[in-house]
């Protein structure tokens, strides 16, 4: 059958259905770059914490990491600048009852957005999360701070009791 056909006044219409005109191959984009670093905890080691005073939580452990440098204690540093997503996570109990806050740390600085802060009663597992699009740039160096408004410890959950994973976008 012919894909045109001519109508009542005499004009030919298209019938083609699911055609598809292929014109010439546009450029090729830039080559992606996987860039994404992951560290965590599992050991439940106590942390000691000071009255409105940050910690730094402990990551003992490296997870898949390309062109984020894992070798600094507890932290992943930045390769080049750029826009970054963080998700990060504490669970655990702490030894008082109060507010215990959970913050992603640059160079020592609080991230601003990044602060999770819940009212927590005493040795009762908690979960902080959470998760934010920064900028950051080449060398930064990034950790997972947690504070508490009252002297106390708190410990990790059994498992992966804290994480800190980011991605460049």
């Amino acid at each position: 059958m012919n894909n045109n056909m001519e109508n009542l006044f005499g004009m030919r219409e298209n019938l083609c259905r699911n055609c598809y005109i292929v014109g010439p191959t546009g450029p090729t984009g830039p080559e992606a770059v996987s860039t994404f670093g992951s560290r965590y905890d599992t050991t439940e080691n106590t942390i000691a914490l000071t009255a409105n005073t940050r910690s730094t939580i402990p990551l003992t452990a490296i997870g898949p990491a390309t062109n984020i440098t894992t070798e600094t204690e507890n932290a992943l540093t930045i390769p080049e600048d750029g826009t970054y997503k963080i998700d990060y996570f504490f669970q655990g109990s702490t030894s008082a009852e109060g507010n215990l806050t959970l913050e992603v740390i640059s160079n020592a600085t609080r991230i601003a957005g990044s602060t999770v802060t819940k009212d927590v009663s005493a040795n009762e597992d908690e979960t902080l999360v959470g998760s934010i699009i920064t900028v950051l740039n080449q060398g930064d160096v990034i950790t997972l701070g947690i504070e508490s408004s009252v002297t106390a410890t708190v410990a990790p959950t059994s498992g992966t009791g804290a994480y800190l994973n980011i991605i460049k976008l």
